[in-house]
């Protein structure tokens, strides 16, 4: 069936089929932000090169790997031949934005040129995956497509940070959003609610909010939790600030990133 056929079909169907490319070339499973749910997703890597934080299991069943262009612009084309059903894309795995920049700038070439009705590119980042660009190189990768970076910074508390196994720093946040900001690209930041637990909780409370008063990302969301290890040790924010950052969750979901 030809591209010129589509338009005597239910733009539904095609949908449907888009998202069946989806689940025949994602290797594993695949997390993505909540404001991504209608993305066109592409596994540029698969796992996550850093996999070492306490709290998170999701891509502990895998083995980090660089998938080729040859394998992304394949998936592309795929997606290609629905035509423009979708028009954000979002680039999977856990942080595929620490491929340096000679690695994701023909990716992103390779999206604009097979999908150009993409209107905005979005990927997971951390400090090692920002800070290991320049804001040259950053500006390049937003003049290329790149939109939008999620980044789970979890804590403004150092100590908090090196208990959770994070591999990165406060000050280390502090420059990746400078720099972002200075590229042009969108910043979508992630906390986690509870992970200094009761020992910690006064400081990665305090230390967060401080820390996201420094960084001003466009966007904040909080999660909660969920590590066996942090669920034994319950934390009881106080009700002022878990009613700020619930507040500050819904108006990142409100706004969808």
């Amino acid at each position: 069936m030809g591209l010129q056929d589509i338009s005597s079909f239910n733009p539904e169907c095609f949908q449907d089929l888009a998202y069946e490319i989806d689940s025949m070339t994602l290797v594993g499973q695949v997390y993505r932000p909540p404001s991504e749910a209608e993305s066109i997703l592409i596994q540029i890597t698969e796992g996550c090169s850093h996999n070492k934080c306490t709290y998170c299991g999701m891509y502990r069943g895998k083995q980090f790997r660089v998938k080729s262009l040859d394998e992304i612009e394949q998936e592309l084309l795929d997606h290609a031949r629905f035509g423009p059903l979708q028009r954000r894309l979002f680039l999977c795995d856990g942080d595929a934005l620490v491929l340096s920049s000679r690695r994701l700038l023909p990716v992103l070439v390779a999206i604009r040129r097979t999908l150009p009705w993409i209107e905005r590119v979005g990927i997971y980042g951390d400090t090692r995956g920002v800070l290991n660009k320049t804001v040259d190189q950053l500006i390049q990768l937003k003049e290329a497509g790149l939109g939008i970076v999620y980044h789970g910074v979890e804590s403004g508390d150092d100590e908090t940070l090196v208990s959770i196994q994070k591999g990165g720093t406060r000050d280390e946040c502090i420059e990746a959003a400078t720099r972002l900001k200075e590229a042009g690209i969108m910043h979508s930041v992630i906390v986690l609610l509870g992970v200094g637990g009761v020992k910690r909780s006064n400081e990665h409370a305090v230390n967060t909010a401080s820390l996201l008063t420094e960084m001003d990302p466009p966007y904040v969301g909080a999660t909660r939790a969920k590590s066996k290890k942090i669920q034994k040790k319950k934390t009881a924010l106080p009700k002022e600030q878990k009613e700020n950052m619930t507040r500050q969750s819904v108006e990142h979901s409100k706004h969808g990133a």
